[in-house]
């Protein structure tokens, strides 16, 4: 096997979204990468192969993985392989059961040529071929809305086209001004939803007292005020898609109920007997590491995983 080189890459820096609804866009621009091909060796795929590799190559079990694989033993998102110039670097995407190389398990590591990599019970071969390739940058995402050149950009671009199509939650993670509202409404526009609402709403920014109205609606006398009956917003966007921003603020009472109209597509508006069936796609957004509040008792780890379908 040839020599890997096991050195921590260089963390991207907070990826800014440029959100704009007209005006020029910039031109795109092509860049030269390695030429890598991708062998499966041993595994329920072995046999097959991929290339060449593009700028970001995502790898996994999820049907819509760049390199879709069949072993139980591998995690939905897995690893991906990036691209940057003449290096190439193997990341592990906080999977299940880890990422290998040469015996050990690696988290962010820089390949050298020639390299094997196991996840699972699957060995893939990262096998470097003669020359260059050219790859074009889009300066735009499909709706041309999001704006970026950069290798971040492109990455969330790839794996927007990657996830549109597919009907499942999103959570979306990120510091506060990175775009992530202008993500979820493009996700939406590239989906089979993409004609029924989308619907936002931020719970970190709702009273208390209002959060589960507001989310399941209610009916008339349910509480004081209530001179009417008001629909929830997983009720109007039915059919379309709701993005639940600063999902880490949703108060701990509630999360249970939440969870259960995730899991049985129903809700119960305040002061009814009666539940509604609804269909919708979530989206979730926050600022936090909901990993570590999960670890604390903050937030609850069945509804996380329930929200994290896909991260972004």
């Amino acid at each position: 096997m040839s020599r890997v080189f096991y050195t921590r890459a260089r963390a991207m820096p907070p990826t800014t979204l440029k959100y704009e609804g007209s005006g020029t866009l910039p031109a795109s621009v092509r860049v030269d990468i390695r030429r890598l091909t991708l062998v499966i060796e041993q595994g329920p795929d072995a046999g097959k192969s991929f290339g060449p590799l593009s700028e970001h190559t995502i790898i996994g079990r999820n049907p819509w993985c760049d390199v879709p694989l069949l072993d139980d033993r591998v995690s939905g998102q897995h690893c991906e392989i990036v691209v940057v110039g003449d290096y190439v670097h193997l990341r592990d995407l906080a999977s299940t059961n880890g990422t290998y190389c040469s015996g050990l398990r690696v988290v962010d590591v820089i390949l050298g040529s020639n390299v094997l990599v196991q996840v699972g019970d699957t060995v893939l071969r990262v096998r470097a071929e003669d020359g260059l390739q050219s790859v074009e940058r889009s300066p735009a995402d499909p709706t041309g809305k999001l704006i970026g050149l950069s290798a971040p950009m492109q990455r969330l671009f790839g794996m927007m086209r990657r996830v549109a199509p597919h009907d499942l939650p999103v959570l979306l993670m990120g510091e506060t001004g990175t775009g992530k509202t202008a993500v979820a409404s493009a996700l939406h526009a590239l989906s089979a939803r993409a004609a029924r609402p989308f619907v936002a709403v931020n719970c970190g920014a709702l009273p208390a007292e209002l959060v589960e109205s507001t989310l399941f609606g209610h009916v008339k006398g349910a509480f004081t005020g209530a001179h009417k009956g008001s629909q929830g917003i997983f009720e109007q966007a039915h059919g379309g898609s709701v993005l639940l921003d600063e999902i880490g603020e949703m108060p701990l009472a509630l999360q249970p109920k939440l969870l259960s109209v995730l899991e049985t597509r129903r809700v119960r508006p305040v002061g009814s007997e009666h539940e509604v069936p609804i269909d919708v796609r979530v989206f979730a957004a926050t600022n936090r590491r909901l990993p570590a509040d999960v670890a604390q008792g903050r937030f609850r780890q069945d509804l996380y995983f329930r929200l994290a379908g896909i991260e972004l």
